[in-house]
């Protein structure tokens, strides 16, 4: 009409169009028009990119868009017109419009009808009747034209396809394919063999026998047998095997599986690569579907191709995915695997269509043959319902049926009398309402709290329903139907109604509760349990489709706890309640069910767990910990915690006290009496105490996990005491108890009882259970997420308790222990100041020497030193060396001073520049009876560079450097220490300096040498008379490889020639010692970063737990002795295996099943190895015979042990693995990776051996395998082959003890080079 009474400006675009013509186009249409002459432009979709519009007002669609990118594109002309306000008021004035013109012919685009359809009901846009009508009679059409389509197997399963508007399969009934198949039952009793199964109701079967309803069998050819007789038979003859050469979809052929069994198959799909083509294929007989190569099909004569399919299509009805799933889960089709896979089945026929069978209450029989009777065994419908894997679909038979009338004649159909009616039409109304949703009396259901008031009254709703409420929620706030819904008339209190709710401005169901004055009503909305004060006249009435859904908001109470003594349930409890439970999915447990308080159906008392968590929270047992109530102790509840409690067969067969803990916790649940409390948490305690070596059968009884329960139920001080320390003694040792503590949410009730202020003694039991739960290092993850590490820096600032601080400290170290994130964090929470305030202000020893160990676990981290350096904690340990007299604090002390000093040079400055601490950690060294305390002073001092006194002393000429091999001036005034100095502190100082963590890369090869007493004169050796021996560490008999053996005779003829100087032997021992002391100072560890498991370099973001060195252990620190028993942790040297080839030698540290990253540290002349494993720490400190490459060095898990790979600086043999020749019970030969390795100098001694080694004796030796003769030398590392020592090698498959061979390699060894 428009274009008929107006003339308009048109322009044309087309395809056919040169450039020129369309730029014209474009020109034109950009050019300015006046309000009443704009141009109307018509054009083809193949121009819309060429000309680019963007600011038309209005398109007019002549056809429809064969793409939804076309139609877009379309739309996109009018993109600078789209209004961005979408209020109301500008909905109504749209900035620009878009007409779809459709007419009956458009019948034929039946995609595009149900795209626009779609696309105006998104937009809010009204679908008349008309186009709906029209869109109906498009999609039928469409159906009716996919003949060869299959029926949709959705439709087939449950009644109904939700994706029908873009599933491609059939959803309508054709006569001419869907008339049931010959030989097919459509109605009686069938007895079925399940040969495949694809989902959890949908089967592969064979039709054993068939039944009417009558129960008289109907004769039925049993085609099967023959069948399968006839295809072995005529492919038994190799001329018979004949492969198929043109395969098309829809051929049927012949395979053979592994069994060598033919079988027929339907080619349903063929693929071709460059290489080979592949077909899949479906198992006519069988059901099942295989893809495989094209070659292994095999030609199928016709007489075999003429018999029926065996296999036949079974539903199972009336059940259906949960929570409205379109598909089965996993594991529901696994459980019906289990259930139908091969079993002979009986169930009633519904409905037939082709080759697909419907049937009901499928049942497994069971024979009993002494009474001729049978007995179902599993009905599949029923399982999978009270699995809660399916929920019953009672629509689904009448529903099929109603799509084949007309179509088909369908037989009679006899429902079971079992079954529940199918609904048809609405079921409820305003006059008739829906009853309220209700929870099942047994097991979890899934729900989510709507509304709280307190613990004692809230509204849940089962997550069952979530979708359909949804949807009725989006019915409610239909515009159009609230506007035709008159308003409530006669408004009294119990009226239904659809009120609005004021929050968000959104509709839902309603009851009147309480009119308030003639305009104002309280309503309670029944879908979410909350109450408004509203107008009376903005209440409407319901229509009957939003009555349909049972009303949401079930109310419900927790009922295993009560309010606090004398008081009732406050608006602060319900607000933590709600906190607790916004949003969460929670599993709901009814207690017990009881009338209803607020005008509802029913009111349960339940129990709320929230399991999003890796542990599980009760949110009854949260409240009592916050304050909020105390647990109520009714019988339902205890039975709910504790079912053991009425089983009397448990208690017969768990007698043992230790299994009964349980048991005992029920009654502490139970009681009210603090003084009965009290008693039964001691009684706990001594049973735990009593029977230190079953913790497994207190985890196994549920005694740990109920301990868990009542340390979060409990208020009582003198009860937590208690139940705390026999949690922390049933962890002790049991690494199995620390994860059920853990996944039993011990470990977070623990965590937060830490943060509430209890008595000192309390506290101090709390953080000793959590101290050895420590020890396990998924639980020092945990504790860090629970806000333990936060909880136990705030104690250690403000508590004022030695003994709570104590354990604090102890429990602090174990969580850092080998963790960089806890060290991180306890210093972030002001854990690492509070320590350095504790070290400085403490008086208690034993409080002392645990807070310097968390003082050394700390300095792990570079920044952490850093910080350490701001609050002078260098000051601090210095002055506590200096007056502190106990030894162990002295000894603790030394060892965290090494550790804040490393890579410090700011930190060693402090120690060199204050008074006094240099000349007593020189006489400790020196003359301190402890050895640990000898050993750490020596160590430091090698830190600190020279000594602090020196005298100047000229030599007669200039000394010889026997340490390069070169002539050089040693100046002895700043090189080394004077003569006067005591000898004895400075050879007992260098006695044997400690390389275990820094070694020297030229210190560890060379080894030092004097002058023989016998090329001394008198006054020479006058003066040694007098001054004491230099270490016999410092000595050798023989030159070393790295030192001129002309400079020992040198050495010598020096001696000789400076007799008359009295102390010239001293000063040259100085002058070594003084070299040894400032190239110890001097020194650097080359240390990088430790290479992960595939031996590749990987950088950490903070290399501390690389380059620093491992933490050493006393005498004390071996064995952890808890405060209150005597557990032992214990410390010892893994069982290493070691072997070598020319470049490499391979170590493999004996320790299965090891998973975590141990602690590995690669030093030029040394390895160290650390990590906590089954309760036990393992630590490997070696120092290596030579020197070796840190940065090629790796180490990778394999499982079964740990592979470490050294590259060698030098390559070539070592005569052993370590520096030294003592023998090590712990280290053995690896045969399986060794290698003999040949030497480059073979006929030169070895430079290093003390002692030559006399040629061996000729031994004549039988020929084995074709080797030599001639006696072959295989020079092996160093063993020992004692018994108890290296039993492990003789167990070997590859030891023989026969003539003393190795592997069986014909090569014998001597016994002189056994513990070389």
């Amino acid at each position: 009409m428009l274009l008929k009474g107006y003339c308009h400006h048109t322009l044309l675009a087309h395809a056919d169009q040169h450039q020129y013509e369309l730029d014209r186009v474009k020109k034109e249409w950009t050019t300015h028009h006046s309000r009443d002459s704009l141009p109307v432009l018509v054009m083809t979709d193949t121009v819309i990119q060429d000309l680019h519009i963007r600011d038309a007002t209005c398109v007019i669609h002549y056809s429809f868009a064969l793409s939804p990118l076309k139609f877009s594109g379309r739309l996109a002309c009018m993109s600078n017109s789209f209004s961005k306000d979408v209020s109301k008021e500008k909905k109504k004035t749209p900035g620009c419009v878009s007409y779809i013109l459709v007419t009956e012919t458009c019948t034929t685009f039946p995609v595009g009808l149900q795209e626009i359809m779609t696309l105006v009901r998104r937009s809010g846009g009204h679908v008349s009747q008309e186009l709906l009508d029209m869109c109906n009679k498009a999609w039928l059409a469409k159906q009716v034209g996919r003949v060869d389509n299959s029926f949709c197997h959705s439709l087939k399963a449950f009644g109904h396809c939700a994706e029908q508007a873009r599933c491609k399969a059939r959803h309508v009934v054709l006569p001419e394919v869907d008339q049931p198949g010959e030989g097919m039952p459509t109605a009686g009793y069938v007895k079925v063999l399940v040969t495949h199964v694809v989902d959890a109701n949908c089967y592969y079967a064979r039709i054993l026998k068939h039944w009417d309803w009558d129960r008289k069998v109907v004769p039925r050819e049993n085609t099967c047998l023959p069948l399968m007789a006839d295809i072995g038979l005529y492919y038994s003859r190799q001329e018979n095997k004949v492969p198929v050469l043109t395969v098309q979809v829809g051929d049927l052929c012949a395979v053979r599986d592994m069994q060598n069994t033919f079988h027929r198959v339907r080619v349903t799909m063929i693929t071709a690569t460059d290489f080979t083509s592949r077909a899949r294929v479906f198992y006519v007989d069988e059901g099942k579907t295989e893809e495989l190569e094209v070659k292994k099909l095999l030609k199928l004569p016709e007489h075999l191709a003429a018999v029926p399919a065996q296999a036949v299509e079974v539903f199972l009805c009336a059940v259906c995915p949960i929570d409205q799933d379109k598909q089965w889960t996993d594991k529901a089709s696994a459980f019906t695997h289990a259930l139908v896979s091969g079993k002979e089945l009986e169930g009633r026929v519904a409905l037939c269509l082709g080759h697909t069978l419907w049937v009901e209450s499928l049942v497994e029989r069971n024979v009993l043959q002494g009474i001729k009777a049978t007995t179902n065994k599993h009905n599949i419908r029923r399982e999978l319902v009270h699995v809660c894997l399916a929920e019953k679909n009672p629509d689904h038979v009448s529903l099929l049926r109603q799509a084949c009338d007309g179509k088909i004649a369908l037989p009679e159909y006899k429902p079971s009398s079992k079954a529940p009616p199918a609904k048809h039409g609405l079921k409820y109304s305003t006059s008739s309402p829906p009853p309220t949703a209700t929870l099942p009396a047994s097991g979890f259901d899934e729900v989510y709290v709507s509304a709280v008031e307190h613990p004692g009254l809230l509204y849940v709703q089962r997550k069952h329903y979530s979708r359909k409420l949804e949807a009725l929620t989006a019915e409610v706030n239909n515009e159009e139907k609230l506007a035709a819904a008159p308003v409530l008339q006669q408004v009294a209190p119990g009226r239904l109604c659809v009120a609005v709710f004021p929050e968000d401005n959104r509709w839902y169901r309603a009851r009147v509760q309480l009119l308030q004055d003639e305009e104002m009503c309280e309503v309670f909305y029944l879908d979410h349990g909350d109450s408004a004060v509203i107008s009376s006249s903005s209440l409407k009435e319901p229509w009957e489709e939003v009555m349909q859904l049972p009303f949401q908001a079930i109310e419900a109470c927790l009922g295993s706890i009560l309010p606090l003594p004398d008081q009732q349930w406050t608006e602060e409890s319900g607000d933590e309640l709600w906190d607790m439970v916004f949003e969460k999915m929670l599993f709901a447990q009814v207690l017990s069910v009881g009338p209803s308080e607020h005008g509802n159906d029913n009111r349960y008392k339940v129990e709320l767990y929230n399991t999003s968590a890796e542990y599980d929270i009760i949110i009854s047992q949260e409240m009592v910990m916050q304050g909020h109530g105390v647990v109520s102790g009714s019988p339902e509840f205890v039975n709910l915690l504790f079912p053991e409690v009425d089983d009397p067969a448990w208690i017969e067969s768990h007698p043992d006290p230790a299994e009964q803990i349980c048991l005992l916790c029920a009654q502490l649940c139970q009681t009210s009496d603090p003084e009965l409390m009290v008693e039964l948490a001691k009684q706990i305690y001594s049973i735990v105490i009593n029977n230190p070596t079953k913790h497994e059968a207190m985890r196994e009884s549920r005694g740990v996990s109920s301990v868990c329960l009542m340390l979060g139920y409990c208020t009582e001080p003198a009860v937590l005491e208690s139940l705390a320390v026999s949690l922390g003694y049933m962890v002790i040792n049991s690494q199995a108890n620390c994860e059920e503590v853990r996944t039993a949410g011990g470990l977070r009730t623990l965590c937060k009882l830490l943060k509430k202020d209890y008595e000192p003694e309390v506290q101090k039991q709390l953080i000793w259970a959590l101290k050895h739960l420590a020890l396990n290092e998924r639980n020092k993850e945990a504790i860090q997420e629970l806000g333990g590490l936060t909880a136990l820096c705030q104690l250690l600032a403000d508590s004022k308790s030695p003994q709570v601080l104590e354990n604090v400290c102890c429990c602090l170290s174990n969580l850092i222990t080998e963790n960089k994130t806890n060290c991180s964090v306890v210093a972030e929470c002001g854990g690492l100041h509070s320590v350095c305030q504790l070290v400085k202000s403490c008086a208690n020893n034993v409080l002392l020497e645990h807070a310097l160990q968390l003082l050394q676990q700390l300095a792990v981290l570079s920044a952490n030193r850093a910080a350490m350096t701001e609050e002078r904690s260098v000051e601090t340990l210095c002055e506590r060396i200096q007056n502190n007299r106990s030894d162990k604090v002295l000894v603790q002390a030394l060892r965290t001073l090494k550790a804040v000093i490393f890579r410090s040079e700011e930190n060693v400055a402090a120690i060199v520049n204050r008074s006094g601490v240099r000349e007593v950690i020189e006489r400790y060294a020196s003359s301190h009876q402890s050895p640990d305390i000898s050993r750490h002073c020596k160590d430091l001092l090698s830190k600190f560079g020279s000594p602090s006194k020196t005298n100047t002393v000229t030599p007669a000429k200039p000394s010889i450097n026997h340490f390069n091999g070169r002539q050089s001036e040693v100046s002895t005034s700043n090189s080394f220490p004077s003569p006067d100095l005591n000898f004895n502190q400075l050879a007992s100082g260098m006695k044997k300096p400690n390389f275990s963590h820094h070694s020297s890369p030229v210190q560890s090869r060379i080894s030092m040498s004097r002058p023989s007493s016998c090329a001394l004169n008198s006054n020479q050796s006058a003066s040694l008379m007098k001054k004491p021996m230099i270490s016999p560490q410092l000595q050798t008999k023989r030159p070393t490889s790295g030192v001129d053996s002309k400079n020992f005779s040198n050495l010598s003829n020096s001696a000789s020639h400076n007799s008359a100087t009295p102390y010239h032997i001293s000063t040259r021992k100085a002058q070594v010692l003084a070299h040894h002391w400032e190239r110890h100072k001097t020194r650097r560890p080359n240390l990088e970063p430790v290479p992960e498991g595939n031996g590749e370099m990987h950088q950490e973001e903070d290399d501390d737990y690389d380059d620093m060195p491992p933490l050493e252990t006393t005498e004390d620190e071996k064995c952890q002795v808890s405060t209150n028993g005597d557990h032992k942790i214990q410390s010892r040297h893994p069982k290493v295996l070691w072997s070598q080839q020319k470049e490499t030698v391979t170590l493999s540290v004996q320790l299965r099943g090891l998973s975590q990253k141990p602690n590995v540290t690669f030093v030029p002349t040394a390895l160290h190895f650390r990590t906590f494993f089954k309760g036990t720490d393992y630590r490997l400190n070696l120092d290596l015979y030579d020197k070796v490459q840190p940065d090629r060095c790796s180490f990778r898990l394999t499982g079964s042990d740990v592979i470490l790979t050294l590259r060698k600086e030098k390559p070539g043999p070592w005569p052993r693995l370590s520096r030294t020749k003592a023998k090590h019970p712990w280290l053995g030969i690896d045969f399986d990776r060794w290698e003999d390795v040949p030497s480059d100098t073979e006929s030169e001694p070895d430079p290093r051996q003390t002692k030559n080694v006399p040629p061996l004796p000729q031994h004549k030796h039988k020929e084995r395998g074709g080797l030599p003769s001639t006696l072959c030398n295989v020079m092996l590392p160093e063993m020992d082959i004692s018994s108890d020592t290296n039993s492990h090698l003789h167990d070997s498959d590859h030891y023989s003890d026969s003539d003393g061979e190795v592997g069986g390699s014909g090569y014998k060894i001597d016994p002189r080079f056994i513990g070389m």
